[in-house]
């Protein structure tokens, strides 16, 4: 399974943490890793700990299915198995983020 280089994470969270961004599409989210700081930085540090009480709508995009387990279930709003040359986007989403895509 994909992952990412830690050394990055806390310039990203940074950057996401200053923008606040209200939707994210977040694009190859493998294991889900940034799905859930993102989560946690944007909706659980503010005490919204429950799903519901969520205001970030987070979405991912994957192309490999057997990625995905019941944590992306959890931390995305929505995940959309597709390549991303094929995906079309029919949201606005304030951030777009692909970590470690290219």
């Amino acid at each position: 399974m994909p992952s990412s280089d830690p050394i990055t994470i806390p310039i990203i969270i940074k950057i996401v943490k200053h923008l606040m961004p209200n939707s994210i599409l977040d694009v190859g989210c493998g294991n889900g890793r940034y799905g859930f700081l993102f989560r946690e930085v944007l909706d659980l540090d503010y005490g919204r700990m429950q799903k519901g009480l969520w205001n970030v709508v987070l979405n991912g995009v994957e192309v490999e299915k057997s990625y995905l387990t019941p944590i992306h279930d959890h931390i995305y709003n929505t995940i959309f198995i597709s390549n991303w040359l094929d995906f079309r986007l029919y949201t606005h989403y304030d951030l777009l983020f692909m970590g470690d895509v290219i």
